[in-house]
């Protein structure tokens, strides 16, 4: 799965910009591999390699101070480009050896999150999200959390509009409404769209709802990209004026 033509191309979000930008480096796991997260304090969020190439101690172990990556071991501090740019056991006015530095790739800070790509960017960022972008939605990042499922069974969930009626029965899934509705395909120039509505309930308890009983509408909006991942992180968006009307990744929500 890991290998699958175009999959590096393409950009994922690896954690929270709050939590990258709390002052510490942070593990990151992509395709397999270890990296690590990290933000100068005056700049944007670094992918860097998980282990110094000095002694290999894990970067992320090591500390940030000021826009420096200090790496735990023998204190070697790398700047957001990866060059060593000081080693503490040189004697004054050696210089730092040109191969100390670790290899980097670009990250994109949008709609609350890091988005990273390993491979060869097939565009300057993720998929645009349009309700943020256009409508301005608020974007609020719900939780974060690892999937023991292939990429490929992750899209096959989002894609699968029966299921909720018995899995998410604890929250908006209601078993005596397992009936989809019929829906159009619409052909767009990034690939499909479709719009399922769906009456739904449970919904309050997920963004602050006392009434458990009171009933939403969600459409569902598959991918509009052959070629992007759908978001994985559980992130939930609502309107910038609203607080009853979230949008999660897989659906949109209206209250009724």
């Amino acid at each position: 799965m890991n290998e699958l033509a175009g999959l590096r191309d393409q950009w994922y979000a690896l954690a929270r910009v709050e939590d990258v930008h709390a002052g510490a480096p942070l593990r990151a796991r992509l395709f397999g591999e270890e990296y690590t997260l990290w933000a100068p304090s005056s700049g944007g969020a670094v992918l860097t390699e998980a282990f110094c190439p000095h002694r290999g101690a894990r970067l992320a172990a090591g500390t940030i101070q000021g826009d420096r990556l200090v790496c735990c071991y023998h204190g070697w501090e790398y700047a957001p480009s990866g060059l060593c740019t000081r080693v503490p056991q040189l004697e004054p006015g050696l210089p730092v050896p040109p191969k100390a530095r670790t290899k980097t790739w670009p990250v994109v800070e949008r709609y609350g999150l890091c988005w990273a790509c390993v491979g060869e960017p097939s565009a300057d960022g993720p998929p645009p999200w349009h309700e943020a972008d256009e409508l301005g939605w608020r974007v609020q990042v719900d939780f974060l959390e690892p999937w023991a499922a292939s990429a490929l069974r992750i899209i096959d969930n989002n894609l699968d509009i029966s299921h909720p009626a018995f899995v998410h029965r604890g929250t908006f899934g209601d078993p005596s409404r397992a009936l989809v509705a019929n829906y159009e395909i619409e052909r767009t120039a990034a690939g499909y769209l479709a719009n399922v509505p769906q009456d739904v309930g449970g919904v309050g308890p997920q963004i602050g709802e006392a009434n458990e009983g009171r009933r939403y509408e969600r459409t569902q909006e598959p991918p509009r990209s052959t070629t992007s991942i759908p978001c994985t992180c559980g992130c939930l968006r609502w309107p910038a004026q609203s607080r009853s009307s979230p949008t999660r990744c897989s659906g949109t929500f209206r209250a009724g």
